[in-house]
């Protein structure tokens, strides 16, 4: 699959979510469209960062469906002025790894759809019954597709949840652990290991820990 056939059924569904939210009127309070990349893209990339999904920041009042990449990552030194991109960019510093977060590394999120707070996609449910859960369902397929095309060595995810989601993706790692608020499962059949760090609100809870396990995995 490429990127183009990954991008059609993918824009589809998410027209499909549009229309349901507009019809329900729920865009005004919780909703704004959809956006995927937070990066320019990057052939077999070294790193692929999944947030959790788009903030306010971004919402549109056209409901947008927005899979243009960006012309640079959103970490780059001069760029990001919220809390967790300043934090990832010091706890990769501390690792040593400032230029491969600079120069191959991808961003997107797990979630597309761009909401006021992350709990809006449980009310999804509110707009049709079950259409929560289907988002959820088609959200793991999505994302897993995503990075089958990318192939990133490492996939590092900016949040506990998002970890355990990324990891469900996948079976019976190879080597796994959590300790000291942050974790990695690698496996042995070429799948990218999964790096991820618990988080309170917008901060990384233990940045030198973090950086100790991007430096001890990331090579």
């Amino acid at each position: 699959m490429t990127l183009t056939e990954w991008e059609t059924p993918t824009n589809e569904f998410y027209e499909e979510l549009n229309a349901l939210i507009k019809e329900k009127n729920l865009e005004i309070n919780a909703f704004g469209g959809f956006k995927v990349w937070y990066s320019n893209l990057i052939k077999n990339p070294k790193i692929l960062i999944i947030g959790i999904n788009p903030g306010k920041n971004e919402k549109t009042t056209a409901m947008n469906i927005n899979f243009r990449p960006s012309d640079e990552l959103e970490y780059l030194a001069d760029k990001p002025n919220y809390r967790l991109a300043m934090q990832m960019k010091k706890a990769f510093a501390a690792a040593e790894l400032s230029d491969v977060l600079f120069n191959s590394t991808m961003k997107t999120n797990y979630y597309h759809i761009i909401t006021d707070q992350m709990n809006h996609i449980q009310t999804l449910n509110k707009v049709y019954k079950g259409l929560g859960k289907r988002y959820n369902t088609q959200s793991a397929l999505i994302i897993k597709q995503l990075i089958n095309i990318i192939q990133p060595e490492y996939i590092i995810c900016e949040g506990k949840s998002i970890y355990r989601k990324v990891c469900s993706l996948y079976q019976d790692p190879s080597e796994s652990n959590w300790s000291n608020d942050c974790g990695f499962s690698s496996f042995s059949n070429g799948e990218p290991t999964i790096i991820g760090f618990a988080r309170i609100r917008s901060n990384i809870k233990n940045i030198p820990e973090v950086a100790k396990l991007l430096k001890d995995k990331i090579m």
